[in-house]
């Protein structure tokens, strides 16, 4: 269970008296009215008030899910019993990615910059830094939100990405992110070594960024020719490729050093069954695709690609591959690559494919790069894979629309 943080009475500069808490499930009702709020009068928010769930049984829910998780705090900012400031923060649910979590965070129209957010922002820190394992706090801010980032800089928060176009309000409208980052607990071990690229972080990169042009149409099914002349197969997944992806996925986690999930998370998590779900849910969401290589009627390679869900954020998502061991380095994954950016380019509505590669990953940076993509910032010491060994994350994208 996480820690239940009780009231915490606050005086703000101003000499106003706020109190600060854990979320509790009734406080359900003036949760959804200060969002309504936020979400009406924010420029700043990553979801418009169309999307806000107006029934306070979702965010009882949503309480109780924080309640269940060791490593995520919901807190409340009270003005006498009227909540007028939310901050959530979760912790990544994968082993190796355990040790950081996201905040995100509003306030009421009427409290904005008098200390409100402030006071949550140093609780959560507090907090974090006496958790026994988190060592990292990470956010994202929108490029125009002067005040915000003054607020996070003041606290030690580090840029660590620059995502151009992460916000679409609308046709030809969109927004820049920028992704900090603040270590809690000081920062020992080792990190493997690789030769980050130089990228200023205070502005988009200059120049034309990198479009993808396409190679030919998407088709269903793909026939090509690895460059030792095997014909390849690509396709969509389907359920009846359930058992090989599982197969295909311990023989990736087993043989590679550079997986986010561990091939212990992978053998509790992904059943025949499970496979099965998520070949459906790939299926039928809108932004998603889930391509399978096969070389003589056996899987050799996958690649799937999720649309993020918000509406502000639905034209872009993260793609990830694996490739059988013996395969690997002998061309099916940069026809797997191919085929998803051919896709993306016909797709309506997705116009920005992202990536994450490890830093010490050499093979695959040079892959990524030399079809296109560009890194738009790292994820220092995203990746622990020991309590003094990581890894930074490199965040590489390329459109596939025109800009």
């Amino acid at each position: 269970m996480m820690a239940i943080l009780e009231d915490r009475p606050i005086s703000l500069k101003s000499g106003e008296r706020i109190t600060l808490r854990s979320a509790r499930p009734d406080d359900a009702p003036g949760l959804v009215s200060l969002a309504a709020d936020a979400f009406a009068t924010s420029d700043f928010l990553g979801a418009g008030p169309e999307e806000l769930d107006p029934d306070p049984a979702a965010d009882r829910a949503k309480i109780a899910e924080f309640e269940a998780n060791p490593t995520w705090l919901a807190l409340v900012a009270f003005s006498g019993q009227t909540p007028i400031g939310r901050l959530n923060f979760r912790g990544f649910p994968k082993l190796r990615a355990a040790h950081s979590g996201q905040l995100g965070m509003y306030t009421a129209t009427g409290w904005r910059g008098r200390g409100a957010g402030r006071a949550l922002l140093s609780t959560l820190i507090d907090w974090a830094r006496a958790h026994p394992t988190l060592e990292t706090v990470c956010l994202g801010v929108m490029a125009p939100n002067t005040p915000a980032i003054r607020l996070y800089e003041s606290f030690g928060f580090r840029r660590e990405e620059w995502r151009i176009r992460q916000f679409r309000f609308g046709p030809g409208r969109y927004c820049d992110d920028i992704k900090m980052y603040l270590p809690v607990k000081p920062e020992t071990g080792a990190v493997d070594p690789y030769t980050p690229e130089p990228i200023d972080l205070h502005g988009p990169p200059p120049g034309p960024l990198p479009v993808w042009r396409r190679t030919a149409p998407f088709e269903e099914v793909r026939r090509a020719r690895l460059p030792e002349g095997e014909p390849l197969i690509i396709r969509r997944a389907r359920e009846e490729d359930a058992a090989a992806l599982v197969e295909l996925g311990d023989d990736i986690l087993s043989t590679s050093d550079y997986n986010l999930t561990t091939p212990e998370e992978f053998r509790q998590a992904f059943t025949e069954a499970k496979e099965r779900e998520w070949v459906r849910e790939m299926r039928d969401g809108p932004g998603n695709l889930a391509l399978i290589a096969e070389i003589g009627g056996r899987l050799v390679g996958s690649a799937s690609f999720r649309a993020e869900s918000r509406r502000r954020m639905a034209h872009w998502g993260f793609f990830s591959i694996g490739i059988a061991r013996e395969w690997r380095g002998r061309g099916v994954g940069r026809l797997l690559i191919e085929t998803l950016l051919d896709w993306g380019v016909d797709h309506p509505t997705v116009e920005k494919i992202c990536l994450g590669v490890l830093g010490p990953n050499v093979r695959a940076f040079r892959l990524y790069r030399a079809m296109g993509f560009a890194v738009e910032g790292y994820r220092y010491r995203g990746i622990r894979f020991a309590p003094e060994r990581y890894a930074d994350g490199v965040q590489m994208y390329q459109f596939v629309k025109p800009l």
